[in-house]
């Protein structure tokens, strides 16, 4: 929560005052706004680019079990016995 400071002679002032007494992010121009929300906004970021790498991985897997399977003339499998497959090929 943000509260931006009144006129300290403004009755209308005293519920962002009091708000602000208790803790709540002080606003004073466009940076403090900026310097509480970016950091969030590139951790989110961050966790979208993990998940799209993942996907990429997990993409790239599945790419590589359908080519060892097909080299043993399993195309028609299903993807939980290639799986199995897959692992036991590794060993």
């Amino acid at each position: 929560m943000f509260a931006v400071p009144g006129s300290i002679d403004s009755a209308a002032s005293r519920g962002t005052h009091k708000l602000i007494k208790q803790g709540v992010k002080l606003i004073e121009n466009i940076y403090d706004i900026q310097d509480e929300i970016l950091p969030q906004v590139e951790m989110r970021s961050k966790d979208a680019t993990r998940e799209e790498r993942r996907l990429k991985q997990d993409d790239a897997e599945e790419k590589k079990l359908k080519q060892k399977t097909a080299a043993y003339g399993l195309t028609n499998g299903t993807p939980h016995i290639e799986k199995h497959i897959l692992k036991s090929l590794r060993y």
